[in-house]
């Protein structure tokens, strides 16, 4: 089997055997993905990068059954500022395990891909971060999977949401719905226009945005918002077939 080259971070790896890591990484070329790294605990290994977090890496792997194995690695990205700050660290860590939780193996996304880059590129120059760098990545990373906000539309029936009967929340439909559909779904919950605007306004090509002007109230359910939704679409991704199919696998 001929070998391929992968550029990604690792975002989680966990010992297997006496010295071998067994790796979940994000990649370019892959989107999320599993592989194995021989005896990278060993202190002569060539792969021992694998183990540097908050690292893009290229590695070289070989096809195995239904699994790669790495036999090759380089560091091609670090940032030691991140590793100094244990809140930017919590951060990245709370970034990655989005990432993990709410994508399918083998399905490739640029979007993603970019979006993790700036993110940290972000977090490596700035001294401090708080709700809008978590609300803004959460927002344009739904976008990339398909959850974006691009219309003032109601998700349900695509009437406007900025009519007389307002907005709402649903996590039923996973999005924005004009007050007209909330009164069929109980557990929705009206919205400020500003929240609707707020929502609107993401662009998943831009970079990491600030946002200031929104109330830290508003910041606040917003973020509770996106939790939710995050945790809907990952829910959703669990029940699928093509997971279920992935775990009978390993």
């Amino acid at each position: 089997m001929s070998d391929k080259i992968i550029n990604g971070l690792v975002l989680r790896h966990f010992p297997v055997r006496e010295a071998d890591e067994f790796l979940t990484l994000w990649s370019f070329e892959e989107g999320k993905m599993r592989a194995m790294a021989r005896s990278a605990r060993k202190s002569s290994s060539k792969l021992k990068p694998v183990l540097a977090p908050v690292t893009w890496l290229q590695l070289e792997v070989v096809p195995n059954a239904s699994r790669y194995v790495v036999v090759g690695v380089r560091i091609t990205r670090s940032y030691p500022r991140i590793l100094q700050n244990l809140r930017h660290l919590a951060v990245v860590f709370n970034l990655f395990e989005i990432v993990m939780h709410a994508t399918m193996e083998g399905e490739p996304n640029h979007k993603v891909s970019i979006l993790l880059r700036e993110s940290l590129e972000q977090l490596e120059q700035e001294s401090s971060v708080g709700i809008d760098f978590l609300n803004d990545f959460r927002l344009r990373f739904l976008s990339a999977l398909g959850y974006g906000f691009q219309q003032a539309a109601c998700r349900y029936c695509g009437g406007s949401l900025f009519s007389s009967a307002g907005a709402s929340w649903s996590n039923t439909f996973l999005g924005l719905i004009c007050g007209n559909c909330g009164q069929y779904d109980a557990a929705a919950a009206g919205v400020e226009r500003e929240v609707v605007e707020y929502f609107l306004k993401a662009d998943p090509a831009s970079a990491v945005r600030k946002v200031s002007a929104v109330p830290l109230d508003l910041k606040l359910k917003i973020e509770r918002m996106l939790s939710e939704m995050l945790s809907g679409v990952i829910e959703r991704k669990i029940n699928s077939r093509q997971f279920l199919a992935e775990q009978v696998k390993f």
